[in-house]
């Protein structure tokens, strides 16, 4: 009996595994449009749309021009953790950008820096971390994704 209860007790206790994407892989890719952004540059919500592929990333805004940069994420670490490459173009040298990443369904959150320290939290600070929501353009989902929010 009692180890029935000590049982129960720990299943019931233990915290809950945060939803990670089932295709690794693929779980970024397609185009994501900024809903909300915290920390220094503020002017991307609207119109400003980023373009995950397999391992490039290009933002694409109204008043720039578009330069793909290169990403890895390890989706082992909690929270996940994502590198951006980005410069190395005519000469210059490449920038390392450090942030965390997580996905929830059509939702995207991003923190990340330049500055040497990776964010520890999903909020923007000052003129260090930026801190971007995306939502999943309704044209990227999938069919099995479009279902599970018709149901709702």
């Amino acid at each position: 009996m009692f180890t029935s209860l000590l049982s129960l007790s720990l299943i019931l206790g233990a915290p809950t595994p945060k939803e990670e994407p089932k295709d690794k892989d693929k779980a970024v890719e397609g185009k994501w449009v900024v809903v909300s952004v915290q920390g220094p540059k503020k002017d991307l919500e609207g119109e400003t749309i980023f373009e995950f592929t397999k391992d490039t990333i290009t933002i694409h805004e109204p008043k720039r021009s578009e330069k793909p940069v290169t990403y890895k994420i390890d989706w082992t670490k909690k929270p996940a953790q994502i590198d951006i490459t980005a410069g190395g173009a005519g000469g210059a040298p490449e920038k390392l950008i450090k942030g965390i990443i997580e996905r929830k369904g059509d939702e995207l959150k991003l923190a990340f820096t330049p500055e040497e320290t990776r964010p520890e939290k999903f909020e923007g600070g000052g003129d260090k971390v930026l801190y971007v929501i995306l939502k999943l353009k309704p044209e990227e989902k999938k069919p099995e994704e479009k279902k599970t929010e018709e149901k709702k």
